[in-house]
């Protein structure tokens, strides 16, 4: 289950409870503070998601739970006078400005590849899915970083061992083709079965690519939070119709860059973004 801290009227995760604990344990999170489920649902404080971390939280969730008590009253002789809060000290209330959220993305995690999806998609448009065939092999090649056991890069260079046998039944099947004309030979068919079964062989190790850079990514991003890539069943779905219709590399890099630059912009922002 995810959950959502709303303050100041910023929306901020989805996170998980390990995050919420992290977060307190370090300070940019009160026990008291509100986290709404994902989904839907009553909402907890921080401590009663986590466990007891301190003081028993407020009953009334609407309560202010931090009053800010004035200086005259907390030390007389000082009147209206405040000492000035360093920006970043963990504290809640107005004197404490709230502090950005801790990347959840882990600081081993080498940058994706750096080109924004639409620049992407026109250079596949232009070379007709030639470039977003190399393009795949290089975010394959991001996704064995995360994944050492991924085969996406195995699965998607293997159409380009199979294209030089393809190719020379492709060749053969013509020159035994015009030899016959007639028609009366079966060995031009015959030939043509390999073609078939090498194209269809082709068109499985293309879709396998793909479902398998899809896992890698969700199994190896399942703790990032708000920064999880978790493609999903529709992607796949676009998959299988992007290879019916010749789309394939025009669609399935694109959409998987898309996610791996909001991957970029959260290591470059150091923090995760407000929802």
């Amino acid at each position: 289950m995810m959950y959502y801290l709303t303050r100041g009227g910023t929306r901020y995760g989805p996170y998980s409870v390990e995050d919420v604990r992290r977060y307190l344990e370090s300070g940019n999170i009160s026990p008291s503070d509100r986290m709404e489920p994902e989904g839907g649902g009553a909402p907890l404080t921080a401590e009663q998601l986590t466990g007891p971390l301190g003081t028993q939280p407020s009953p009334e969730l609407e309560t202010p739970p931090h009053t800010a008590t004035p200086a005259s009253e907390a030390h007389p002789g000082l009147g209206s006078f405040q000492p000035a809060q360093p920006v970043g000290t963990p504290g809640y209330g107005p004197a404490y400005p709230m502090q950005a959220m801790a990347s959840a993305i882990p600081p081993g995690v080498p940058p994706p590849p750096g080109m924004d999806w639409w620049l992407l998609l026109i250079l596949s448009i232009v070379t007709c899915s030639l470039f977003g065939y190399i393009w795949a092999i290089v975010q394959s090649r991001w996704v064995k970083k995360l994944d050492p056991g991924s085969r996406a890069t195995l699965y998607l260079l293997l159409p380009l061992l199979l294209f030089p046998i393809l190719l020379a039944s492709a060749i053969g099947a013509s020159i035994v083709g015009e030899v016959n004309a007639g028609g009366k030979d079966i060995v031009a068919g015959v030939m043509i079965i390999p073609i078939i079964l090498l194209s269809i062989g082709a068109a499985i190790a293309n879709i396998a690519a793909f479902v398998s850079m899809s896992g890698s990514l969700s199994a190896a991003t399942a703790h990032w939070g708000a920064a999880r890539i978790d493609l999903g069943g529709v992607f796949l779905a676009v998959v299988v119709v992007g290879w019916m219709t010749s789309l394939l590399f025009f669609i399935a890099p694109v959409w998987i860059q898309y996610r791996l630059d909001e991957v970029r912009r959260i290591q470059a922002w150091g923090g995760v973004r407000p929802q």
